[in-house]
C-alpha cells in the first residue's frame, strides 16, 4: 500500500473497529441482510393444569435462533392456540417475523391441583385447654376453583402460657402446607378466688371452665389469705382464699442441729410452759429411753430446742425415736399440738465456728465483748487481738463472754478461737473473726400509755437499766404533790425486755362526782439504757379515768380426764379479773336438770383473765349443755372492783366417751403386723394406712389392712417400704377410734422390721478397657449365674445372650460391689479355594447370640478379604470397647430370680439404665 497520512490510517483502524462491535450485539442488522435463520433451538416443556386459564400458563415469549452465519438472536414468538380443557402433552407452534420456520413447544397439561393454601387467621388457646384449630383451610387451585379441604395440624404444647407460634398443618391431596399462628393465654382464676382443700392443696375454677385441685409447693401457713402456685407452667400470685385457712395444729418437723441438740419446729406458736416441759416429749436413743435432756422455746415462739446431757460422738451414729404430745397452743389452756411421732439417725461431724461477735459501749472504749459459736462448745481458748483472755461461757454453751477488757472503739479487732471443740467432740483448730466496736451514746426515750384505771405503762425504745428505772421514776397527783412509792404506787418491770415498766396505782382517786384524775410522771436523770448511757428528767402527764365497765366471758372451754369425762372447766373473761366463791351449774338443754355443778373459788390462771374451775367429780357429758355462772363469780381488778354479771353460755362437750381406747399389742414378725385393740373399732378407722407408722412414716396409701375381728387387723409392710432392717422400730397407731368416737390413746411399740427395698439400678460407667461396670443402690450378691436376669441392646437393637456376646463378673479394686459386664465379638471366617487368596474373616458382633453372622441383625465390625488359610488364626474374638457402639441399654428381666440384695430382695424388674 502506498504511503497514507496519519491521520488516514487513524480512520481506518476505528472505522475496523466499530465494524466489529456492530456485528457481535446485532446480527440482526447489518448481517440480517445477507443472513437467514437456520434453525430454532429446542425448548423445554411447560406444565400447565385442566381448567386453568391459558392467560395464565407461562409460554415464553421469546426464542433463540441461529443464523446461516452462525450467529444467534433472541427473537419473539407467537404461539399456536393452548387449550386446557383436557389433560395431556398439548403441541404448540410458534410463528417467528422473518422466517418460515416454527418453534415447537410442548405444553404438559396434569389434572387440576392446588395452587396455593389461605393464610389462616390467628388464634389463642387458653393454657392446659385444647387447642380448638380450623378443621378445614381454603384452598385455590390452578384452575382458579376454590374449596375447604381438610387440614391435620401439628402438636400444640399448651403446658404453660408462650408467645405466638407458627404450627405447621397437613393439608389433604397436597404437599403444600398450611400455616397458622398460636397464642397459649394464661388462663385466668375464675374471681380471684381459690377453695381451701387442706394445708397442701387448693380447688381453682379457670375461666376456661375447667375446675382442679391444684397441689401446693409451700403448704399454706396458719392464717393465710392468700395462696401462691403454679398450674401447668404459669405463676399465680396473690390468689384470695375463700376463707381464711386455720391450721391443724402440727410438729412441723425434728432435725438435729448437731450432736446434742435436736430442733422441734412447730407450725403455729406454743405455750411456752407446755413446750419447755420435758415430759412431754419422749426419746427413745437406741431403744432405750433417754430422760436427760431441756427443752427451750426459741423466740419465734414456734420451735423449741431439745438439748441432750450425753452428745452424740463424733464417731457414732445414733437412731432416735421422738415423740410429742400435749404441747399446749401460745394463750390456750385446752388446745394441743396434735401427737407427733417420728425418727432419724443423729450424727455430727460437722466442726463448730464463730458466727458473731459483738461489743458495744458509750464511751472511747469497750471493757467486754461476747462471741456466738454455732452450736454449743467446750470451754474455749479465746485471743482478742493477739492476747489470750479469761473467758465465761454461757449455760447453753453458744456464747462466751469476756470482761475487764480495754478496746478503742475505732478501728477493727480480732478474735481468735484456739482447738475450739463442740460437744461431740469437732474440733476446730484455730479460727478468726473481726469485729469493730459498736458505739452508742444516744439516750433513751419513753412513750407513756394506760392499761387499766389504775396502771400507767412507760415504754422505752431501747434496753434499759432495771434498777435505774426503778428508782428514777416518781408520781405526783393532781395537786403536783409526791405520793409515796410503796404506798400510793410501785413501779414494776413488765416480761423480759427491760423496755416496759409499769406504775402501779394503789390509792383510788375516784369519788361519786370525781371519775378522772390526772398525774404527773417525772423520770429522774439517772436512769440508764443497758449501756450506761444516761437520759435526761422528764416530766411527762397521764390520766387515769374511773372504770365502770363488768367483766364478761369471752369463751368457756373444757379439759377431759384420760377418760373422757370432764374435769375441768376454763373460762377467759375480757380483762383481768380475781375470782371469786360461787357456784357454777352445767345443766341439761333437754330437760333443764343439773348434770354437774362446782361450788369452788376458781384458780388465776398466768394471764390473770382465765378461770380454771375443777368439778368435784369428772362427770361423763357430751352434746350441748348450758354453763350457768353467777353474778359476781368474778370482779375486775380496777377500783370499782366491777363485778361480772350472770352469764349462761352454751357449750358443747363433743362426742360421748367412757374409756380410752388402748393398744392392747402390737407386733410384727417378718414384715407382717398384728394390731389388737382393747375395745371394737371401726373398719373405717382401722383400715387407714395413715394411721399407722414406721419410725414415723405412714404406710403407703395403697397398703392392705384386713380387719380380721372388731378388734384386731393384721397387714404385711409393702415392698420397698422398710429401706434397712431394725431392732428398734416404733409402731404408733393414731386416729383409730370405737364406733362411739372415742380415739386411741398415746402407744408405741418397739418391733423389730426387716429390709423389704428392691435392689435398682444405681449408677453405670464405660470403662477404659471397653467393659461397663454398674452400680446398685445397695450391696447384691455375688455376679454368678445372674446373666439371665439382666437385658441388653446396643445400637436399638435388643440382644439376644449366647454364645458368649455377653458376660457378667465382680468387680474389683474401685468397682468392688458392681457388676462389670463385657461384650464380646465374634469371627466368621470362609476358606479359601484351591491356590487362591480369597479366605475371609468376618468380625461381628452376635446380636441374636445364635453364633452365625446375620447381615442386617448382626453388627459389622470388620471384613477382611484377601487372606490365606493360615492367616485365620489371627482372628479371634477379643472384648469390644462397648463405646464404640452407638447406644447401650442394660435393663432388667420383668421378674429376677438370682440378683439379690443380702437381705433376699430381689432386683426391681423392668428397670433400664441408659449406658450410652
Amino acid at each position: 500500500m502506498a504511503y497514507q497520512p496519519k491521520s488516514y490510517r487513524k480512520f481506518l483502524a476505528g472505522a475496523a473497529t466499530a465494524a466489529v462491535v456492530a456485528s457481535a450485539i446485532a446480527p440482526v442488522g447489518a448481517s440480517a441482510a445477507t443472513a437467514t435463520v437456520k434453525s430454532v433451538s429446542p425448548l423445554k416443556s411447560v406444565t400447565a393444569y385442566k381448567g386453568q386459564s391459558v392467560k395464565s400458563v407461562k409460554l415464553p415469549t421469546k426464542v433463540t435462533v441461529t443464523y446461516t452465519n452462525g450467529k444467534k438472536a433472541s427473537v419473539a414468538v407467537k404461539w399456536s392456540t393452548l387449550s386446557t380443557s383436557s389433560t395431556g402433552t398439548k403441541t404448540l407452534k410458534g410463528t417467528i417475523k422473518g422466517t418460515s420456520k416454527k418453534a415447537t413447544l410442548k405444553v404438559v397439561v396434569k389434572a387440576d391441583s392446588i395452587k396455593s393454601v389461605a393464610a389462616q387467621k390467628a388464634v389463642s388457646v387458653k393454657a392446659g385447654a385444647t387447642a380448638s384449630l380450623p378443621k378445614t383451610v381454603k384452598v385455590t387451585y390452578y384452575s382458579g376453583k376454590t374449596a375447604n379441604v381438610a387440614v391435620t395440624w401439628g402438636k400444640v404444647d399448651t403446658t404453660k402460657a408462650a408467645a405466638a407460634k407458627t404450627v405447621s398443618g397437613t393439608v389433604k391431596g397436597t404437599s403444600k402446607k398450611a400455616s397458622i399462628k398460636v397464642t397459649v393465654v394464661r388462663p385466668l382464676v375464675k374471681g380471684n378466688v381459690a377453695t381451701v382443700v387442706d394445708a397442701k392443696h387448693v380447688k381453682v375454677t379457670f375461666d376456661n371452665g375447667k375446675t382442679v385441685n391444684v397441689t401446693l409447693s409451700n403448704e399454706l401457713e396458719d392464717g393465710a389469705t392468700t395462696v401462691d402456685f403454679t398450674y401447668y407452667g404459669n405463676g399465680y400470685k396473690k390468689v384470695k382464699l375463700d376463707k381464711t385457712f386455720v391450721a391443724d395444729p402440727i410438729v412441723k418437723s425434728v432435725s438435729a442441729i448437731n450432736g446434742s441438740q435436736l430442733e422441734v419446729k412447730f407450725n403455729k406458736a406454743v405455750d411456752q410452759t407446755s413446750a419447755e416441759n420435758t415430759a412431754n416429749y419422749t426419746i427413745l436413743r437406741n431403744a432405750t429411753p433417754d430422760t436427760s435432756f431441756t427443752a427451750e422455746l426459741q423466740d419465734d415462739g414456734k420451735t423449741v430446742i431439745l438439748t441432750f446431757s450425753t452428745p452424740v460422738a463424733n464417731t457414732l451414729a445414733e437412731n432416735f425415736s421422738v415423740t410429742i404430745q400435749n404441747v399446749l397452743l401460745e394463750g390456750s389452756y385446752y388446745d394441743t399440738i396434735n401427737y407427733y411421732a417420728t425418727s432419724l439417725t443423729v450424727a455430727d461431724t460437722k466442726a463448730p465456728e464463730i458466727v458473731s461477735v459483738s461489743s458495744k459501749t458509750n464511751a472511747d472504749t469497750a471493757s467486754s465483748v461476747t462471741v456466738t459459736f454455732s452450736e454449743p462448745v467446750a470451754l474455749p481458748t479465746l485471743k482478742v487481738d493477739g492476747v489470750t483472755k479469761s473467758v465465761s461461757l454461757s449455760a447453753d454453751g453458744y456464747t462466751a463472754t469476756i470482761n475487764n477488757l480495754d478496746l478503742p472503739s475505732t478501728g477493727s479487732h480480732t478474735i481468735e478461737a484456739i482447738n475450739l471443740t463442740d460437744l461431740s467432740g469437732n474440733v476446730t483448730p484455730t479460727t478468726t473473726k473481726s469485729f469493730t466496736v459498736t458505739k452508742d451514746t444516744s439516750a433513751a426515750s419513753y412513750v407513756v400509755s394506760t392499761s387499766s384505771d389504775n396502771a400507767i405503762l412507760l415504754t422505752f425504745n431501747k434496753a434499759m437499766n432495771v434498777s435505774s428505772v426503778l428508782s428514777g421514776v416518781t408520781l405526783k397527783g393532781e395537786d403536783l404533790n409526791d405520793l409515796s412509792l410503796g404506798t400510793d404506787y410501785t413501779v414494776s418491770q413488765v416480761g423480759t425486755s427491760n423496755k416496759v415498766f409499769k406504775i402501779q396505782v394503789l390509792t383510788n382517786p375516784f369519788t361519786t362526782t370525781k371519775t378522772s384524775n390526772k398525774y404527773t410522771i417525772v423520770t429522774k436523770n439517772t436512769i440508764a439504757d443497758s449501756l450506761g448511757n444516761l437520759s435526761p428528767a422528764t416530766t411527762n402527764s397521764a390520766t387515769l379515768s374511773v372504770d365502770t365497765t363488768s367483766p364478761t366471758v369471752q369463751s368457756v372451754n373444757y379439759v377431759k380426764d384420760t377418760n373422757g369425762k370432764v374435769a375441768k372447766l376454763l373460762v377467759k373473761y375480757s380483762e383481768s379479773v380475781t375470782p371469786q366463791a360461787g357456784t357454777i351449774n352445767i345443766v341439761d338443754l333437754t330437760d333443764g336438770t343439773t348434770a354437774a355443778s362446782v361450788t369452788a373459788t376458781g384458780t388465776l390462771l398466768a394471764d390473770g383473765q382465765t378461770v380454771e374451775y375443777t368439778l368435784a367429780s369428772a362427770t361423763a357429758l357430751a352434746g350441748d349443755y348450758q354453763v350457768q355462772l353467777p353474778a359476781s363469780i368474778v370482779k375486775d381488778t380496777s377500783f370499782a372492783k366491777n363485778a361480772s354479771l350472770l352469764t349462761k353460755q352454751t357449750v358443747n362437750f363433743g362426742a360421748a366417751s367412757s374409756t380410752a381406747l388402748k393398744v392392747a399389742s402390737a407386733t410384727i414378725v417378718a414384715n407382717v403386723a398384728t394390731v389388737n385393740f382393747d375395745r371394737d373399732v371401726t373398719y373405717a378407722s382401722a383400715t387407714n394406712p395413715a394411721n399407722y407408722t414406721i419410725n414415723g412414716v405412714a404406710l403407703p396409701a395403697d397398703t392392705v389392712i384386713t380387719y380380721a375381728t372388731t378388734k384386731k387387723v393384721t397387714f404385711t409392710l409393702p415392698t420397698n417400704f422398710i429401706a434397712t432392717t431394725d431392732t428398734g422400730a416404733v409402731l404408733r397407731v393414731a386416729n383409730v377410734k370405737t364406733p362411739d368416737g372415742v380415739t386411741v390413746s398415746t402407744n408405741q411399740t418397739v418391733v423389730s422390721v426387716v429390709d423389704n427395698t428392691l435392689p435398682l439400678f444405681s449408677k453405670s460407667l464405660i470403662n477404659g478397657d471397653g467393659t461397663v461396670s454398674l452400680t446398685f443402690s445397695e450391696a447384691v450378691v455375688a455376679s454368678a449365674g445372674t446373666i439371665g436376669d439382666f437385658t441388653f441392646a446396643v445400637n436399638n437393637k435388643a440382644v439376644t445372650v449366647g454364645n458368649g456376646n455377653v458376660s457378667v463378673a465382680d468387680g474389683t479394686g474401685s468397682d468392688a460391689g458392681k457388676y462389670v459386664f463385657k461384650f464380646s465379638t465374634s469371627v466368621a471366617t470362609t476358606a479359601e479355594t484351591v491356590a487362591t487368596h480369597d479366605a475371609t474373616a468376618t468380625i461381628y458382633f452376635d446380636v441374636n447370640g445364635d453364633g452365625n453372622y446375620t447381615a442386617g441383625t448382626d453388627i459389622l465390625i470388620q471384613s477382611v478379604t484377601g487372606l490365606q488359610d493360615a492367616d485365620l488364626a489371627n482372628y479371634s474374638s477379643t472384648t469390644y470397647n462397648a463405646s464404640k457402639f452407638s447406644s447401650v441399654v442394660i435393663g432388667s428381666i420383668a421378674s429376677p430370680l438370682v440378683v439379690k440384695d443380702l437381705e433376699g430382695n430381689a432386683l426391681k424388674g423392668n428397670q433400664a439404665i441408659t449406658v450410652k
